[in-house]
């Protein structure tokens, strides 16, 4: 399973999903604080720091698509 964390923070749900097996994709927050612990705890995902109400999905869709989010059931 693929997840995409909003309002991750430094990715404390995100250590729940990887600990049962997921793969997160991307963490996104607007607090950069958070944003670089969230880098350190999840070396492998993406992270976009910002509004999430102004983030564009142009932003984070090459994120998701070179990841085949959409072919795993």
């Amino acid at each position: 399973m693929n997840v995409v964390d909003l309002f991750c923070g430094c990715g404390g749900l995100s250590m729940g999903f990887e600990m049962s097996g997921a793969n997160i994709l991307l963490g996104i927050d607007n607090n950069a604080a958070a944003i670089e612990t969230f880098k350190m705890n999840h070396k492998g995902s993406q992270a976009i720091c910002g509004d999430i109400e102004k983030i564009s999905l142009e932003e984070f869709k090459p994120i998701l698509d070179n990841n085949s989010w959409m072919s795993e059931s």
